[in-house]
């Protein structure tokens, strides 16, 4: 199986299978790709507050509102426990922004579909591919990896 069961979306087998073979083949086109790293926040106090069931439903609401706001030729993949990969093709930079915006907007109604006591959201970090570069596909996941991990520590200094 290439999908994982929680969420439908890929699974690390998808991600191989799909991603991978896209990020070789925008090196042989020249195209550029989008790397979307976003984890879920929230999910710990989820879980503790309102049970595991809760943070999976929880969980489904994020991968939903993914699907609903990427475009058909991404792939989008459960990297880990609350951690959400996509990979896809893009046109220009600001592309990038306009996906994350859309996921963003999305959560809120598709969390109300879920009937969830709290809304989750996300913190997320993405980067561009240079197909000339010698850069990995897994190097371009930890340098968005680490930009996501940028953006939670500030949402958690905001917070206090």
């Amino acid at each position: 199986s290439m999908s994982d069961k929680l969420t439908d979306l890929y699974n690390r087998l998808g991600y191989h299978n799909f991603a991978v073979n896209m990020f070789r083949r925008s090196h042989e086109t020249g195209e550029r790709l989008g790397v979307l790293f976003m984890d879920m926040d929230k999910l710990k106090y989820i879980n503790d507050t309102f049970g595991h069931a809760c943070g999976d439903d929880a969980i489904r609401s994020i991968a939903t509102s993914v699907k609903n706001s990427i475009p058909a030729e991404a792939v989008p993949v459960r990297y880990g426990g609350d951690e959400i990969l996509v990979i896809t093709p893009i046109d220009k930079d600001e592309d990038m922004e306009e996906i994350v915006n859309r996921i963003h907007e999305d959560i809120p109604k598709t969390a109300r579909g879920f009937n969830l006591p709290v809304l989750p959201d996300v913190s997320a970090g993405y980067v561009i591919t240079d197909p000339g570069s010698p850069l990995t596909l897994e190097e371009y996941v930890e340098e968005a990896d680490k930009l996501m991990y940028n953006e939670k520590l500030l949402k958690r200094v905001e917070r206090g």
